[in-house]
This record gives C-alpha cells, sequence and structure tokens, in this order.
C-alpha cells in the first residue's frame, strides 16, 4: 500500500469524525505553527520556517493545528 494512499484515507477519517463534532456554536482555534529540525538534513520536506522562539529562520516543517471547543 502507498504510504500516500494511507494518507489519504487517515485525513478523510478524520475530518469526517470531526465534522459530526462541529456545530454552529462551536469554537474553532487555529495554530500554524512550526517544528523546527535542527539537526535534520535528510528528512523529507523540510522546508524554512520562522523560530519565534529563537527568532531566526531555521529548517523544519509548518504545522497547521485545529481545536475545537463548546462554549459551554
Amino acid at each position: 500500500m502507498r504510504k500516500e494512499y494511507l494518507t489519504g484515507e487517515i485525513n478523510s477519517g478524520l475530518i469526517k469524525e470531526g465534522a459530526r463534532r462541529i456545530r454552529e456554536d462551536t469554537v474553532l482555534a487555529i495554530d500554524l505553527s512550526d517544528v523546527r529540525k535542527e539537526f535534520g538534513k535528510k528528512m523529507e520536506n523540510l522546508d524554512y520556517v520562522w523560530d519565534g522562539s529563537e527568532g531566526e529562520v531555521g529548517r523544519g516543517y509548518w504545522v497547521c493545528e485545529v481545536v475545537g471547543a463548546e462554549v459551554s
């Protein structure tokens, strides 16, 4: 099984499961962040990311996380 196919299947399942829990008054918090891989030289798809903790650009991965919460 190709990993691209597996990733797509996992993402589809997560979206379907999450969509069942989102209501009109659900608060969605979006976190656009990064994970720095300072010593990763041969890792796939490394990109340049802004490391806010260090105040500099480094190699790593972009991360997009969404968290839903009920107001009540």
